[in-house]
C-alpha cells in the first residue's frame, strides 16, 4: 500500500526504481533488448502487485497548441477526447494539458496537446506490464514532469529554457509562464563528453534559433536558461552561456537537489532521471497519456482496496457500537 514502482523508459533502456514511504529502496536497469525484456518480465513477477508509474523520455514527441471553446466537467472531457482523436488519429499515448484562458470576449481555453508519435521502443515494456497484469497508474512524459520540478524549485520567469543533461541525452524544454510549450531530445555523441561545456553552448544557441523560427519568442525576449547537469563544471557551463549568448543562465545544483530529496548522490550523477522519478513517487504527477484499457487493472485494484477499506471501517464501527451497548448493559446491571 505504501510502495511505488516508478519506471523510466528511454530509447535504449528502462530504469526501474522501488519506493517505499517516499524513499528510494533500490533500482534495476534493463536494456531494450530481448534479454532485457525477459529480465524485466521476471522482475515484474516479483513486484506485480505494486502500483506502477511509467515515465517516458521519448525521442519522437509532438507538441501542439489548440484553442477550444470554454467548457467544464464532462463536456470538456468529451470535447478534448474528440479533438485529440482528430489530431492524433493513430496515436495511443496522448493527453491535453490546460494552459490558460484567453482574454478576449470569447474567453476560449488554450491547451497543449502532447503525444508520443513512435512507441515502437516502448511497446515491449508495455506488453510485459499488460501480460503480468501490473496495476499501471499512468504513463507520463518526462518534460511534463520537468515542468513540475521547476515549479517546486520556484524558478519564476515568463520564458525559461530548461536544459537537462540526462542519461539519454540533452533534453531542452521551453516553458512560457511556467507551462511547457515544446521540448526536444538531443543525443550526446561519446566524444562530446570531453567538451560538454561547448556542447551545451552550441545546443542552447540551436534551441534559441528554433524558438525564434517557430515564433515562440521574439529577439528581445528575456529568455532565462536553467541548466541541470551531473557535470562537475555546472557553474562554468552557465557562465559560458551567459557570456557568449548574453542570456541569463543559472544551474540547478544536483548535489543539493539530491540531498533535499533524500537520493543517493552517486546514483543521481549516473541516472539524473531519478530526480524526476522521485517527483512521481511523491505524488507530483502531470496529465496522464495512457488510455483507459492500460490503466484498467489499476482502477480495479483501487476499487478492490476501497471495498476492503470500507468493510474494515464498517467492522470497526460495529465493534465500537457493540462495546458501547455492552458498557450500557453492565451499567444497568450494576444499577439493578
Amino acid at each position: 500500500m505504501f510502495e511505488r514502482l516508478i519506471l523510466c523508459a528511454t530509447h535504449d533502456r528502462l530504469i526501474a526504481g522501488r519506493w517505499r514511504f517516499g524513499r528510494l529502496r533500490g533500482i534495476e536497469i534493463f536494456d531494450n533488448q530481448p534479454q532485457g525484456h525477459l529480465e524485466f518480465t521476471e522482475f515484474l513477477m516479483q513486484h506485480h502487485y505494486i502500483p506502477t508509474y511509467l515515465m517516458v523520455d521519448a525521442l519522437e514527441e509532438d507538441f501542439h497548441l489548440e484553442v477550444l471553446p470554454h467548457t467544464s466537467g464532462r463536456s470538456r472531457k468529451e470535447l478534448l477526447q474528440r479533438k485529440l482523436n482528430q489530431v492524433y488519429r493513430n496515436t495511443t499515448l496522448k493527453a491535453a494539458q490546460f494552459l490558460n484562458r484567453e482574454r478576449d470576449k470569447r474567453r476560449d481555453d488554450r491547451f497543449l496537446f502532447v503525444a508520443l508519435n513512435n512507441t515502437e521502443s516502448l511497446q515491449p515494456w508495455l506488453d510485459a506490464l499488460v501480460a503480468q497484469q501490473v496495476p499501471l497508474a499512468g504513463v507520463y512524459s518526462l518534460p511534463m514532469v520537468s515542468q513540475l520540478l521547476l515549479s517546486k524549485l520556484k524558478f519564476k520567469a515568463n520564458d525559461i529554457l530548461l536544459s537537462e543533461q540526462l542519461s539519454s541525452g540533452l533534453r531542452q524544454s521551453y516553458l512560457h509562464q511556467g507551462r511547457l510549450r515544446i521540448s526536444r531530445l538531443v543525443q550526446i555523441p561519446p566524444e562530446a563528453y570531453q567538451k560538454i561545456s561547448y556542447f551545451h553552448l552550441v545546443e542552447t544557441d540551436k534551441a534559441r534559433l528554433y524558438l525564434l523560427s517557430q515564433r515562440l519568442i521574439a529577439r528581445d525576449t528575456a529568455l532565462r536558461v536553467v541548466v541541470l547537469t551531473p557535470a562537475q563544471d555546472a557553474e562554468q557551463i552557465s557562465r559560458n552561456i551567459q557570456q557568449e549568448q548574453g542570456l541569463q543562465c543559472e544551474p540547478i545544483h544536483l548535489v543539493q537537489l539530491a540531498k533535499n530529496q533524500g537520493l543517493p548522490l552517486e546514483l543521481v550523477r549516473q541516472w539524473p532521471e531519478l530526480v524526476h522519478m522521485q517527483m512521481l513517487a511523491r505524488g507530483h504527477r502531470p496529465d496522464n497519456l495512457a488510455p483507459e484499457p492500460l490503466v484498467k487493472t489499476y482502477r480495479m485494484e483501487l476499487l478492490r482496496k476501497g471495498l476492503v477499506l470500507s468493510a474494515l471501517i464498517v467492522a470497526v464501527l460495529g465493534l465500537l457500537i457493540t462495546l458501547l451497548y455492552l458498557a450500557q448493559s453492565l451499567d444497568e446491571v450494576q444499577q439493578l
